[in-house]
């Protein structure tokens, strides 16, 4: 299953990686295909959230789900959620990658779930920003 803004295509993946600091813990927001979580080096945990849970069974169906068993925690929930009640101890490195804003793009829908710019806002500033973790900011 291909998805929109995916990093495999246009090798971004490998920009992204060249900027992972060291961590213990690899949190990837808005996994859709986890591109760039199953070509890093895998860390001691390694939790992927999405809240569609279409792209959550599809990644249970692929390889890379069974490379990382016993390392790998799944979620198919919220992300404000999820990053809100994770208790972070400063071990962990979130890649977030949330849809493109409206205003930036060419069509208007093209995500199953779509975030206003406030939310967007909420998100990486209320969640990622005011929190122990360490994070790279995708789109």
């Amino acid at each position: 299953m291909g998805y929109q803004g995916s990093k495999s295509l246009s090798g971004a993946y490998q920009a992204i990686i060249a900027l992972m600091p060291q961590h213990q813990t690899y949190i990837e927001t808005h996994l859709a295909g986890g591109t760039v979580q199953t070509r890093k080096p895998p860390a001691n945990l390694i939790i992927g959230v999405d809240r569609c849970d279409q792209a959550i069974d599809a990644f249970k169906q692929s390889d890379n789900y069974h490379r990382y068993s016993g390392k790998l925690e799944l979620n198919c929930c919220d992300v404000q959620d999820y990053l809100k009640s994770y208790p972070f101890t400063g071990q962990e490195l979130v890649y977030a990658d949330p849809p493109y804003l409206l205003s930036t793009r060419t069509s208007w829908h093209r995500y199953r779930y779509e975030y206003t710019e406030q939310q967007h806002f909420h998100i990486l500033i209320g969640r990622i920003f005011k929190s122990r973790m360490r994070p790279i900011l995708g789109n």
